[in-house]
């Protein structure tokens, strides 16, 4: 018989997840998490198990989200355009993600018999103007990367 899916979250990979955090963040407490994570883990099924070893907060409010990781217990991805808005807020430090580098292509598709959107218009104008793609390189991108 097959292992259950929820053997997948287990004392190794929660000390897994301790380890590499806090390859990225050398203030992260590996050792308290672990122990929290671990507490009564091998009763617990699979949803209960990710549950508890990757508490999170969900929010449509990025301020919302930005004082709860300024509080300290969280933290967070934002894209690279408020990363450089709020490079330097108290309480807040940015740092990089190197790994997996992906890249997300993005397209505008339209019938051909219809005429294409006044959004659609001022898009494509947008993508081909330099001082726009300028402005958007200088906000976006790896943190670090000249803009």
């Amino acid at each position: 018989m097959a292992e259950p899916f929820k053997n997948l979250i287990d004392a190794a990979a929660v000390q897994a997840i301790a380890h590499h955090v806090q390859r990225g963040w050398p203030a992260f407490d590996a050792a308290g998490f672990t122990r929290q994570a671990l507490a009564g883990l091998d009763a617990l099924e699979l949803k209960a198990r990710v549950m508890q070893v990757a508490p999170a907060l969900e929010t449509n409010s990025v301020l919302a989200l930005l004082v709860a990781v300024q509080s300290g217990a969280l933290a967070t991805v934002l894209p690279g355009s408020l990363v450089d808005t709020l490079a330097g807020q108290p309480g807040l430090e940015a740092r990089p993600l190197t790994a997996p580098d992906l890249r997300t292509p993005i397209g505008f598709m339209t019938a051909t018999a219809v005429r294409p959107s006044r959004a659609l218009e001022a898009a494509l104008r947008l993508a081909t103007d330099a001082a726009w793609l300028a402005e958007a390189a200088a906000h976006s991108g790896p943190l670090g990367a000249p803009g």
